[in-house]
């Protein structure tokens, strides 16, 4: 094979010859450029010298012509290529929609219609919510495996526990809150404040309660008795 002809320190459009590399295109030799906006590419000789490259594709970029538009979602103005993409939406709304098609629920956007119409028709139908595989509880929205799942998630690095120690619990407390002995739909982990050990499983307002008491029992105590003196519903009793 012939030996190339050397074209180090030369310079064909924005781009400058630096080595050349152990690649062949087409039998040409391929060479180690670097552009003048920093990137380091690698083109063949053929290409260079017969002038179909002048860059590492920044030239095509900043020569693409551009028009301005309004979103659709938020109303600002941004702009876009006059060819290619013609996105209704600015960049930072195009990826807020992305992720609602990739997940089917983003904080930005909430849960998309798509995704409401598929929560209301497994309720419709009795299956789990959460998995759409086995049937919910009855009354529930979840699967007891679901309930489960979602209730012992991070529960060794936050609590120290296992799935096999929070699911002996739920048994023990027939799936019911240890405080109001109503159902719970997200089982909450309740702990000791002070060393962290574990002391039961509760519904959201009972652990919330309890933290708001900051765990004292006489103020509990107290406030018992302040209700019962003053009236209360028949129905929480």
């Amino acid at each position: 094979m012939a030996k190339p002809i050397d074209l180090s320190g030369k310079k064909f459009g924005m781009l400058t010859v630096i080595n050349l590399t152990a690649e062949r295109i087409a039998r040409a030799a391929v060479w180690e450029c670097v552009c003048e906006c920093g990137k380091t590419v690698r083109r063949s000789a053929h290409n260079l010298q017969a002038g179909a490259t002048i860059s590492c594709g920044c030239a095509r970029v900043s020569k693409r012509p551009l028009t301005s538009a309004i979103c659709e979602d938020c109303g600002s103005n941004y702009t876009r290529p006059i060819w290619g993409s013609k996105s209704p939406y600015c960049v930072k709304c195009r990826d807020k929609r992305a992720l609602v098609r990739h997940q089917g629920y983003s904080r930005a956007l909430g849960r998309s219609p798509a995704m409401r119409a598929r929560h209301e028709r497994l309720i419709a139908g009795g299956i789990c919510t959460y998995c759409a595989i086995r049937p919910a509880r009855e009354g529930r929205q979840m699967c007891g495996e679901c309930v489960l799942s979602r209730a012992t998630s991070r529960l060794k690095t936050k609590y120290g526990l296992n799935r096999g120690q929070v699911s002996a619990q739920l048994e023990r407390q027939n799936y019911l809150c240890a405080i109001c002995r109503g159902e719970m739909l997200i089982p909450h982990i309740d702990h000791h404040h002070g060393d962290g050990t574990f002391r039961g499983l509760l519904c959201g307002s009972c652990n919330r309660a309890v933290g708001l008491f900051k765990d004292n029992p006489e103020v509990m105590l107290r406030a018992a008795e302040y209700v019962r003196a003053n009236g209360f519903h028949a129905e929480a009793a």
